[in-house]
């Protein structure tokens, strides 16, 4: 691996940005989550639980468990629609309010995902392939 770009000067952080827990498909509840992370040396975790209906529409609540040198993202996996190859559609919301409302039956992926993004949040695409 070319770690190139860490020869530049500055401070570099350790995190993860699309981590579940219980709130969705998840092996953990969120406390040992952040915890694992936590103890793994991680500088920042995003809770990114899948915003369908099955699970209820979560949007977990992390900065509970910011502390000094560890910080948490809040954000929710989005899904509407279905790509060519059958799978759904995973779009990250990084900064996504904790009162983000359910998407409605008509809303397709691209008016859900402007809609969290005039909700504040950072949109990305988690499963590009």
């Amino acid at each position: 691996m070319n770690n190139l770009h860490f020869s530049f000067p500055g401070r570099f952080y350790k995190g993860n940005l699309q981590t579940h827990c219980t709130c969705s498909d998840g092996d953990y509840p969120v406390d040992e989550v952040v915890q694992r992370y936590r103890e793994k040396g991680y500088d920042l975790l995003a809770m990114s639980d899948h915003f369908l209906e099955c699970y209820d529409y979560p949007v977990t609540d992390t900065p509970p468990y910011r502390s000094e040198g560890f910080t948490t993202l809040i954000e929710a996996e989005l899904h509407a629609g279905k790509l060519l190859n059958d799978e759904m559609w995973h779009v990250l919301a990084v900064g996504l309010p904790l009162d983000f409302a359910p998407k409605d039956v008509s809303e397709g992926i691209v008016a859900l995902a402007r809609r969290a993004f005039e909700a504040g949040a950072f949109i990305g695409i988690v499963h590009p392939a």
